[in-house]
């Protein structure tokens, strides 16, 4: 593996833990609705009310990390030798 590669690899790591550690949260309402909370630290969620917190948006964050991982797969074929 070049030193390119394993530029892109440690980065595409760091961008998937920053990810993990700031997903994205929504607040699920009566009669289907979401409500889009925006971005936030896992250990603290956004809340909407005193007692009423978003829940990770797990396929959200899922499409996240695949496009993540797709561009780190491009990236590293990208730079062969």
């Amino acid at each position: 593996m070049s030193s390119r590669q394993k530029a892109v690899v440690l980065a595409a790591i760091a961008v998937a833990i920053i990810m993990l550690a700031f997903p994205p949260f929504t607040l699920h309402t009566g009669g289907g609705r979401a409500l889009n909370m925006g971005f936030s630290f896992i250990f603290s969620p956004p809340h909407y009310a005193n007692d009423i917190f978003g829940s990770v948006d797990v396929a959200l964050l899922s499409v996240e990390l695949a496009v993540c991982a797709a561009v780190t797969v491009a990236l590293v074929s990208l730079f062969k030798e």
